[in-house]
């Protein structure tokens, strides 16, 4: 059968592939031709527009922060992944002059089509898209990323591309520390006023279509003061030098492909019309005035800063997060809470925990479990710092890869039940 999903095309490259044997083990290593990434690509510096200053989502803004503080913004969590996906979509269907997303993942699945679907529609119009996509996972070929920024008000980037796509591309990954550097940043920003920063990235699992199973994760809906530093932040990224133009990938113009795209979207919408249909997703754009009309009775009031690893290394050692969250303690509180599946502290980072604890601050840590963890190298390496994290005082929870059944509501969509 043939696959029509942009982000599920496989590379146009010529594939090879070996095995080496050895008794009963077996190593498939499975190399794709060689791509050739720009060195100084034509790279035009964009940075976000001025926030609307009309629409649903300003007027909504504006209400919602009615009577707050200038250094305040409006949050909301969004635990539950129907929700998630549903302000997401909520977002991009009443946005009127921008739409900016990075994530590390975007996967070849239902929900993978939903998404592009609707934010091509948004750019149809009029709004200008900004889509900035990691290298690492991405399925796509170069010519149909080229032909998705040749669509009119949409432009896709790509971050720190490889020579190679396929499990060979893994290889680069191991043999140069600049492409082991990777965007995991997740965040959307649109018309200025709202965005969407947390830990889900886009795929079936992220917003509970997966029938093997759905991730426990949690994002967070922002409106106010925070706005501009959340922008500044994708516009760091959009801009670096380890960002590629889609468009720089081949060397064939790829406009007159417009409805080959065209073609390719809608039929992958049609084949992900059956599970859609049956979930509480809608398919096509529609009014979500009700939801924004509830949202000031919704949200909390609070001031917060929005920290991020370092886009590239600058010549240097690269700014990690945890380099930021090791010099920048927070100010006095009565209680830190650290959320994170993959936790792999370093001494200062423990320090830090251990003097919160003795200046009187409850401090609790959730991660993943063994079971619960879907990269086992990871948990392997966390597991050592178990004792040293209780040492410092701090509550520590691993989450139960068994979960009770309000948990798993909150993790599956119906009619999904994950094994």
């Amino acid at each position: 059968m043939t696959d029509h999903n942009p982000f599920r095309n496989p590379s146009s490259r010529t594939r090879h592939f070996g095995a080496v044997l050895s008794g009963v083990t077996a190593l498939l290593i499975a190399g794709t031709g060689c791509r050739t990434i720009p060195q100084n690509p034509m790279r035009v510096e964009a940075l976000a527009l001025p926030a609307t200053g009309d629409g649903m989502l300003r007027n909504t803004s504006q209400q919602v922060l009615k009577g707050y503080k200038q250094d305040e913004s409006a949050f909301m969590l969004l635990p539950g992944n129907q929700e998630a996906l549903e302000w997401r979509l909520a977002l991009i269907d009443h946005a009127t002059t921008s739409l900016d997303m990075k994530y590390f993942i975007w996967e070849a699945d239902e929900v993978g089509d939903l998404m592009l679907e609707r934010i091509i529609r948004a750019a149809g119009r009029g709004v200008r898209v900004r889509l900035l996509l990691d290298d690492m996972t991405l399925s796509a070929s170069d010519a149909t990323v080229a032909m998705l920024s040749s669509l009119k008000n949409m432009e896709l980037r790509i971050y720190n591309p490889v020579r190679h796509r396929g499990l060979s591309g893994w290889l680069d990954y191991l043999g140069k520390r600049r492409h082991n550097q990777r965007m995991h940043n997740k965040l959307m920003v649109v018309d200025g006023h709202w965005a969407i920063a947390g830990g889900r990235n886009i795929g079936n699992s992220y917003f509970g279509l997966s029938e093997k199973y759905n991730f426990r994760d949690l994002d967070v809906l922002i409106t106010g003061a925070l706005l501009p530093e959340l922008s500044h932040a994708f516009d760091e990224y959009w801009n670096c030098p380890q960002v590629y133009p889609g468009d720089q990938l081949v060397k064939k113009p790829m406009g007159k492909k417009r409805k080959k795209l065209a073609s390719k979207v809608g039929k992958n919408m049609a084949k992900a019309e059956p599970i859609l249909r049956l979930s509480p997703y809608p398919a096509g754009t529609q009014d979500w005035s009700d939801r924004f009309h509830a949202l000031p009775e919704h949200m909390v009031a609070g001031t917060a800063e929005y920290y991020h690893d370092a886009p590239d290394y600058g010549g240097k050692q690269r700014v990690r997060m945890l380099d930021v969250l090791e010099t920048n303690q927070p100010p006095p509180v009565v209680s830190a809470t650290y959320v994170s599946p993959y936790f792999l502290p370093n001494e200062n980072m423990l320090k830090g925990m251990q003097k919160m604890v003795d200046d009187g601050v409850e401090v609790s840590l959730l991660t993943a479990s063994l079971a619960a963890n879907n990269h086992t190298p990871v948990h392997s390496h966390y597991k050592k710092y178990r004792r040293q994290i209780l040492a410092t005082g701090t509550a520590l929870y691993e989450f139960d890869s068994q979960p009770k059944a309000d948990v798993r509501e909150v993790a599956d969509t119906d009619p999904i039940a994950s094994a």
